[in-house]
């Protein structure tokens, strides 16, 4: 993709105070699209911040900034900053575009406090500030917006640095014990109990003589019954471990990823997915679902709510993990060349 100098100036917000760890997930992810939009010609910042008044102080603090000021503000998460915080920015900024920026699919806003709330409001902002705005980072919700309420989100795709992807080498053949590795949130979308049933089945399938399933550990009291059920699934059966890793800084969580031999990631609601990207860049290929339109069809569970489907699709990667990871990788491309084609469009 050729080089392209914008005349924008960008700041991705993330609620974060810590930017380079996996334990604040969408600092990642906001992280990985600061990188790739730099590397594309887009003056892109990334600030970590954990309230709306830091947000305020940090802009005022930018003001004698003349030689480029800031003309976007990207906010990761309807939840995040509420809208008369971006009523009152969209006064005070009026040359500054505030974005809202939806991270993943419908379902998570279920759990994204006053999530839809905000967006609806904002939405009916935006009628009167031309400077606010509304965005999704996936087709299924700016279609979703649109047809319910009329107004068309902007669509921003989460991005990836490929110019992390390693090397690739010959997969290892021998699984002794085989590592599959399913890391996500315990949360119900998430899917992870049937991804550890369906880690059983591929276990067997390949005749591995043990099956050791990575799994983040808990952080939260509301995700303890799943992992309960998993530990119920798992527990006692011979050759069988459980093992969960902390959450970690990204790069020492890459380092995780790279010692597998597949990933499980079948969610029922994902919009990306950092785990697929991760492994891709790890050269670890993922069983997905449909809900991540960018994976290879060959990764996508046709039915992800059946251990059997899910375990199907993994034995088939597990068979040829090269040529499956060859292919993510060329999805992956073809993603991020289309997303950075959206900002651009976006940011003139």
């Amino acid at each position: 993709m050729a080089h392209w100098k914008a005349a924008s100036r960008v700041i991705l917000v993330a609620k974060s105070e810590k930017l380079s760890g996996s334990e604040m997930g969408l600092s990642v992810t906001s992280m990985m699209t600061a990188r790739t939009l730099r590397a594309h010609g887009v003056d892109c910042q990334l600030w970590g911040l954990p309230d709306s008044e830091q947000l305020k102080m940090r802009l005022k603090s930018e003001e004698w900034r003349s030689d480029k000021p800031i003309t976007h503000v990207v906010i990761n998460t309807p939840g995040f900053i509420g809208p008369r915080c971006y009523e009152q920015m969209a006064l005070a900024w009026p040359s500054i575009k505030f974005v809202m920026l939806n991270h993943t699919g419908l379902a998570y806003l279920s759990i994204d406090k006053d999530g839809w709330r905000n967006i609806r409001w904002l939405l009916d902002l935006s009628s009167t500030f031309d400077n606010v705005l509304v965005a999704g980072n996936n087709p299924r919700f700016v279609r979703s917006v649109e047809a319910e309420f009329g107004r068309r989100p902007a669509l921003l795709p989460n991005l990836y640095d490929l110019s992390v992807f390693k090397p690739l080498s010959e997969p290892r053949r021998h699984h002794a014990p085989l590592r599959i590795g399913s890391f996500a949130e315990g949360r119900p979308w998430k899917n992870q109990l049937v991804a550890a049933q369906a880690a059983l089945e591929i276990a067997k399938g390949v005749g591995a003589s043990g099956l050791e399933l990575y799994v983040n550990a808990d952080r939260w009291p509301q995700t303890l019954g799943l992992s309960e059920a998993r530990r119920q699934l798992l527990g006692g059966l011979p050759g069988v471990s459980l093992v969960p890793v902390p959450w970690q800084p990204w790069h020492t969580f890459m380092r995780t990823v790279e010692a597998m031999h597949l990933l499980l990631y079948p969610s029922f609601d994902e919009s990306f997915g950092m785990i697929p990207a991760d492994g891709i860049a790890a050269g670890v290929p993922c069983v997905t679902s449909g809900a991540l339109e960018w994976t290879p069809r060959s990764w996508q569970a046709a039915e992800p709510y059946d251990p059997g489907s899910v375990a199907s699709v993994g034995l088939t990667l597990l068979h040829a993990p090269l040529t499956a990871v060859q292919a993510g990788r060329a999805a992956l491309r073809h993603y991020v060349e289309d997303g950075v084609r959206r900002w651009r469009e976006f940011l003139g």
